[in-house]
């Protein structure tokens, strides 16, 4: 009878002592969490970029005189050599004259250099043309890969492109050396003088306002292409060493829209640029060019960029927050049993937001998002979302 009673005592104390562990046990750690899951992936360099129109003209008064009230107005269409604005030149007296025929001799040679730099970005488009030519006949044999006559394409298609820029160039500066024409010709009984608009375009930024006397090389119109527009990317220069002509980029336009381009150029020269911080930093400016129209942008806009460097489409991804350091790899908490159990895991891709993990995960665990020091292998935690 005895022995049974303490035996009664014994369990009733351990239970207490149990109920008394239990209740004075740690509370489960509240924690963020995120499921694994497989989707796209994309490895991106993200930036402002600036957009520019590199094909486009200011058209200034080549002498002094009264300029006419002017028709056209910010965002009218003008085409190429059509009369934009009249000018009634002041008669030139002799000094004034010299000077108008000096113009009229930078100006002829600045039409021999871009005569000179058509011929030189011809000869380089024949030349990418038959690059393209011979890498497609390789790619039909199967001794190149794909993407060597994408390359060429597009390298072709820059080219091209750069040739219908130097045509414009010519185009303007041809104009230019008929408007100092003009200017040296002005004398008493000259007649009005026309400006032409030497591209096909908008009117970007008017000048002038109205009826009015102005002097020699008096800017009165901007005018320029907006379906050749590009937006320029300032990457840092440790960067920009893996970037190369015809990367795909990804555009978010006003609104939150998308759109699509394609890297054009990386600068050879990188240049100092102090951070918001006050760091300095090596920078590249990378030229891209859309694939179609941006609407809502014009010139010299802010356009949120993202060049991307690699795509997976079925990858094992999680956001960078769930790593922790496990001596010289890397980790994460998976959540198992209402318990935070740490796991070694291997890193493939690095995006700005997420990241590729090739071992360690598979889709469907649930892992702990930002652990702080609290978070340790067998700790109790509750998901919070």
């Amino acid at each position: 009878m005895m022995k049974r009673q303490q035996l009664t005592w014994g369990v009733a104390l351990l239970a207490a002592v149990a109920g008394v562990a239990w209740w004075l046990r740690p509370a489960p750690h509240d924690v963020d969490v995120v499921v694994v899951t497989r989707g796209l992936l994309r490895v991106t360099i993200d930036e402002p970029g600036v957009t520019r129109l590199p094909d486009h003209a200011e058209l200034s008064t080549p002498s002094s005189g009264r300029l006419e009230d002017i028709q056209f107005d910010v965002g009218d269409t003008v085409r190429a050599g059509q009369v934009v604005a009249t000018l009634h030149p002041a008669p030139l007296d002799g000094r004034a004259l010299d000077e108008a025929r000096a113009l009229v001799r930078g100006a002829a040679a600045a039409r021999e250099e871009a005569d000179a730099l058509l011929r030189q970005g011809e000869t380089a488009l024949q030349e990418a043309q038959r690059e393209r030519a011979r890498v497609a006949r390789l790619a039909e044999a199967g001794a190149v890969a794909p993407r060597a006559l994408e390359d060429a394409q597009t390298v072709e298609s820059s080219q091209a492109r750069a040739v219908e820029a130097a045509r414009a160039r010519r185009r303007a500066a041809a104009e230019a050396e008929r408007r100092a024409e003009i200017a040296a010709r002005t004398g008493p009984g000259a007649g009005v003088v026309t400006l032409r608009s030497p591209i096909t375009g908008t009117v970007l930024r008017r000048f002038q306002d109205h009826d009015r006397v102005l002097p020699a090389g008096t800017p009165v119109f901007e005018i320029g292409d907006p379906s050749r527009l590009e937006v320029v990317l300032e990457v840092l220069s440790r960067e920009a060493v893996a970037l190369q002509p015809g990367l795909p980029v990804r555009y978010t336009l006003p609104g939150g829209d998308t759109a699509t381009g394609r890297v054009h150029l990386v600068e050879p020269a990188a240049f100092t640029k102090l951070s918001a911080l006050g760091i300095a930093e090596q920078r590249v400016r990378v030229v891209t060019r859309p694939a179609g129209a941006l609407p809502g942008v014009g010139d010299a806009f802010e356009l949120p960029a993202a060049i991307v460097t690699w795509e997976g489409q079925d990858v094992v991804a999680v956001p960078a927050g769930v790593l922790v350091p496990v001596g010289e790899r890397w980790g994460v908490y998976l959540v198992r049993g209402g318990r935070a159990q740490r796991q070694e895991v291997s890193v493939g891709h690095r995006g700005s937001r997420a990241l590729e993990v090739t071992a360690g995960l598979s889709p469907g665990d649930t892992v702990i998002l930002l652990p702080d020091e609290r978070i340790a292998d067998g700790v109790r935690v509750r998901p919070a979302r």
